[in-house]
């Protein structure tokens, strides 16, 4: 594991996880995108804010347990998750997979994730699971809040030892 600020990373936060590269995404023919859950004179099988909070939720996971890590099969499934919410989707999904994405990229490789409780109360706070309808929907969470992940942003750092000193 890279040691981060002088101490190691937390295993599920922002130091990847060994094994994703290996999964696989199905083509745009495969896929199943939340309009085919409509059935017939527009009855829904699954309650659509159910199944865009359920997107929401796991893309915000992906983003933070491989976030600084630029890891190009997690950009492939969040790509795949956006193309799964389509124009009717509410701001808060597109918000919540954009956020993955941004935060896949953190720093442009050269951040990640701190796990000290200060750190986790900023992420708890910014990633909380209630997204917003519109951009300007305030009712049940302020949006401003969501900004509070930079809080929880460090350096990676790689400290190399020399055996002999």
């Amino acid at each position: 594991k890279t040691d981060v600020a002088g101490g190691n990373s937390h295993p599920h936060m922002g130091g990847g996880v060994s094994g994703m590269s290996s999964r696989r995404i199905p083509p745009p023919s495969e896929r199943r995108g939340l309009h085919r859950l409509i059935g017939p004179g527009g009855r829904v099988s699954v309650a659509r804010g159910v199944l865009e909070s359920c997107v929401a939720a796991v893309c915000s996971a992906l983003g933070l347990v491989m976030a600084g890590t630029g890891d190009l099969s997690s950009l492939r499934l969040l790509r795949a998750a956006r193309t799964l919410v389509d124009t009717k989707a509410s701001f808060g999904t597109h918000q919540a997979v954009h956020m993955a994405i941004g935060l896949l990229y953190l720093g442009g490789g050269q951040l990640t994730l701190s796990s000290k409780p200060e750190a986790v109360a900023a992420l708890v706070c910014a990633f909380f699971p209630r997204y917003p309808m519109h951009p300007g929907d305030n009712r049940y969470y302020l949006q401003a809040l969501r900004h509070l992940y930079v809080l929880a942003v460090e350096p990676r750092c790689i400290q190399c030892i020399d055996v002999d000193t």
